[in-house]
């Protein structure tokens, strides 16, 4: 399987940052203490509105899958992205995809093996027992973006997984449904590939708000 486009549209937010393999578990402590889950992040704002931080989630996820994309140009799968592994820092809003435990060499060869989060396992791999490592990395982007606005897996079986139904909060915006029924497809050859997950319109839109608030003032 081919790999994916080298272009990126992107959004205009803080900038990632990928863990080095030699970071230390002190230094590690500390980002922890000087940042947030991403999941943390989204609920604390969330409760002081009547709907999900959609931008809040936007800023995660654009970086997120900015940082996915950096790891499989470099050959590199991390195998494990999940809120946990991914640290927000509050005062900059910079996003760091920590946690390469599970990594392993991104290859286009079909994997016959998965280190990832059960709740994250994609059908292919459910069904046929095998994989390949872009596409699966798209359906963990889905997860986790349907996750850090529900607070909850999608799914928590392999009978769930394999029936793929998708429940969205009410106020969920059809964009961010869009997206993430677009990453969840059951065939894998149908996911959208990096770029065009970061020019969805559901990123769109922030530049579009953007734009408008500056034409205002």
């Amino acid at each position: 399987m081919s790999g994916f486009p080298e272009e990126s549209l992107g959004v205009p937010v803080p900038s990632f940052t990928v863990e080095r393999s030699f970071t230390s578990h002190r230094e590690r402590t500390r980002e922890r203490i000087r940042g947030q889950e991403s999941q943390q992040y989204i609920h604390h704002h969330s409760r002081r509105q009547a709907q999900p931080s959609s931008g809040g989630a936007r800023v995660v996820m654009c970086q997120t899958v900015r940082a996915a994309r950096h790891c499989c140009r470099l050959g590199v799968l991390h195998h494990d992205i999940k809120p946990k592994n991914i640290l927000i820092n509050t005062d900059t809003l910079e996003v760091k995809l920590i946690n390469f435990g599970c990594g392993e060499l991104l290859t286009s060869m079909i994997y016959t093996k998965y280190k990832d989060t059960r709740a994250y396992h994609p059908p292919e791999w459910v069904v046929y027992g095998k994989y390949f490592g872009l596409p699966i990395t798209v359906w963990t982007l889905g997860v986790l973006l349907l996750e850090l606005f529900s607070g909850e897996l999608p799914f928590t079986s392999d009978e769930e997984i394999i029936a793929g139904r998708l429940i969205f909060l009410p106020k969920l915006s059809l964009e961010c449904c869009n997206l993430i029924c677009q990453c969840l497809k059951k065939v894998p050859e149908h996911r959208p590939t990096f770029d065009k997950i970061l020019s969805h319109k559901w990123f769109m839109k922030e530049l579009q708000d953007n734009v408008q608030v500056r034409q205002s003032e």
